[in-house]
């Protein structure tokens, strides 16, 4: 049986080691991959039955998971005994991305002034995790709707939050803390 040297099997190992860099030079930088396009899936955390009580007032909210092009909510301000707001909600996928629309009623279902011409729209700005920012950056208030869930802590329910922020509002914003509840 003949055996073979070690310098040769050394000389082998060494070619082999090397083998990835002759050339790395002229090989093509790797293509980034851009970053998906956010989908409704991606939004899906939103869905559920929220509240958001005080001594004067019940704010419900009610999202629909995703099905379709779009996720639906309802949300209602009752005070006194009193409903004195209804609010419809839809977040959309449509050709130019994902967009929030709101729409206002009072008593009645009737439009406020503000939205009688339709909904309000602000084009989904940038979703991470369990938190979403819509802009309008030709709004002045809300410019920017956020919605941010965060999990209960020690028993508690899980946390809703939405934030109106821009120019012309409250200082800081307006924050509206929901909690988890069981759909009635």
């Amino acid at each position: 049986m003949r055996r073979t040297p070690w310098w040769s099997l050394a000389a082998v190992a060494f070619a082999a080691a090397l083998a990835p860099l002759v050339g790395a030079e002229d090989a093509p930088a790797p293509t980034p991959v851009p970053p998906s396009k956010p989908t409704l899936a991606d939004l899906a955390w939103l869905a559920g039955s929220w509240r958001a009580a005080s001594d004067a007032e019940t704010f419900d909210e009610t999202w629909l998971p995703p099905l379709g092009d779009g996720m639906v909510a309802v949300s209602r301000s009752v005070m006194g005994g009193v409903t004195k707001l209804v609010e419809l909600s839809a977040i959309e996928a449509t050709d130019a991305g994902i967009v929030l629309r709101i729409r206002h009623f009072g008593p009645g279902l009737t439009p406020w002034k503000k939205d009688a011409a339709g909904a309000e729209s602000w084009p989904l700005e940038a979703v991470r995790g369990t938190e979403a920012a819509f802009t309008e950056p030709s709004r002045r208030f809300p410019r920017t709707v956020r919605y941010r869930r965060e999990a209960g802590a020690a028993g508690k329910p899980d946390v809703l939050t939405a934030r109106l922020e821009g120019e012309g509002g409250p200082p800081g914003g307006l924050e509206f803390r929901f909690e988890r509840v069981e759909a009635r």
